[in-house]
């Protein structure tokens, strides 16, 4: 996990270039422990190229790690 001041990001790497449903369990999983208090940020970083939204996760492909601001 990173923390940023007040905020906090819980994030997995996959080497997978597709991403499935399932890929998000462990990290929806994790997030959930947090649900007395505010959840913290779930981002999948994954091997392929699209950087996604998905309903409760970001996924972003391992090429866009730099571009993010932590």
């Amino acid at each position: 996990m990173v923390t940023a001041g007040e905020m906090l990001s819980l994030v997995e790497a996959k080497s997978g270039a597709t991403v499935s449903t399932d890929m998000l369990d462990a990290v929806r999983k994790v997030r959930s422990i947090f649900a007395s208090c505010t959840p913290p940020e779930a981002v999948l970083i994954y091997g392929g190229e699209t950087p996604q939204k998905r309903s409760d996760v970001t996924v972003l492909p391992w090429t866009a790690i730099h571009d993010r601001r932590w």
